[in-house]
């Protein structure tokens, strides 16, 4: 297995998938072309791109 997103650093940073900071995500589901997790330590909600070439963003929430 490998990450489909995250950089390794734990943090609340939008962007490319190989680029963006999720902090602890967990809790996932799916709707469209998008997964959304729950990401507990920055209390948010994110999403991100099923696409490769995808995004990562914060639907709802605050930095750590």
């Amino acid at each position: 297995a490998r990450p489909f997103a995250g950089s390794a650093r734990e943090a609340r940073i939008d962007g490319p998938l190989a680029e963006a900071a999720l902090a602890q995500p967990s809790g996932i589901t799916t709707g469209g072309k998008k997964l959304y997790f729950a990401d507990s330590e920055i209390s948010s909600i994110r999403s991100a791109d099923i696409d490769p070439d995808g995004e990562v963003r914060t639907i709802v929430g605050e930095d750590l």
